[in-house]
C-alpha cells in the first residue's frame, strides 16, 4: 500500500454546508467542496490534515492565491487540497468523533465547559469566590467578584465585582461590575456596568 494523505472528517455536523465536504467512494476521498449549498455528503472537513509533501500543498495554495479562487470572497485551503488531489496525491478520511466547531460562541462555550470538567484544578484566591470548575491564569488580577462554574480567565486578565459563569476572558481583558455569563471577552476588551451576554 503506498503512501497517501489523511483528513480528518465528522459526519455528524448539524449543518455541513458551513464547512469544507468530503465525498468518499472506497475508502477514498474523490471530491472536495468548501460550503457547498448542496452537500453530497455530510463528512465535514475538522481542521485536521496529514499530508505526504507540504511542497505540493503549498504549490497548491499558490496556485489558488494566483487564480484569484475565492469561495465567499475568501481564500479556502480546501480548494488547495483540491488542487493536491488533482495533481495525484489520495487522500482518505479519518473520522473524529468529539469534534466541537469553536468557530461559534455556544460551541466554544460547550468545548470550554467539557474541558474544566476533564481537567480544571482546584483554584483559591483571596477576596474571589471560585465556583469549580474554573481556570484562572496566575497572572489574572481578580478581586471582589465570584467566578465559576465553568469560567476561564485568561492571562493578565482584570476583573472587579463581577460575576462570570460559563464564560471565557481573554488575555488582558477587563471586566468591571457586571453580571457575564454564556459570554467570550476577546482579547484587551473591556466591559463594564451592565449585565450582558457577549459574542
Amino acid at each position: 500500500m503506498g503512501c497517501h494523505g489523511i483528513l480528518g472528517v465528522n459526519g455528524t455536523s448539524a449543518d455541513p454546508r458551513r464547512f469544507g465536504v468530503a465525498t468518499v467512494r472506497d475508502g477514498r476521498i474523490v471530491s472536495l467542496v468548501e460550503k457547498p449549498e448542496h452537500p453530497q455528503s455530510n463528512l465535514a472537513l475538522v481542521g485536521i490534515y496529514y499530508l505526504t509533501s507540504a511542497s505540493i500543498l503549498f504549490e497548491c495554495l499558490a496556485e489558488v492565491e494566483r487564480q484569484g479562487v475565492r469561495t465567499r470572497g475568501e481564500i479556502q485551503l480546501t480548494d488547495a487540497l483540491r488542487g493536491v488531489m488533482e495533481r495525484g496525491e489520495e487522500l482518505r478520511p479519518f473520522e473524529v468523533s468529539g469534534w466541537y466547531d469553536c468557530g461559534k460562541t455556544d460551541t466554544l462555550l460547550e468545548t470550554n465547559r467539557v474541558l474544566l470538567d476533564a481537567h480544571a484544578a482546584a483554584v483559591s484566591r483571596a477576596g474571589v469566590v471560585v465556583l469549580p470548575p474554573v481556570a484562572l491564569d496566575p497572572s489574572a488580577d481578580v478581586l471582589h467578584s465570584v467566578i465559576g462554574p465553568h469560567a476561564s480567565i485568561g492571562p493578565r486578565a482584570r476583573v472587579r465585582r463581577a460575576i462570570v459563569r460559563n464564560s471565557i476572558v481573554n488575555e488582558g481583558a477587563t471586566v468591571e461590575d457586571i453580571l457575564l455569563d454564556g459570554s467570550v471577552v476577546g482579547e484587551s476588551a473591556a466591559v463594564r456596568f451592565a449585565p450582558q451576554r457577549l459574542q
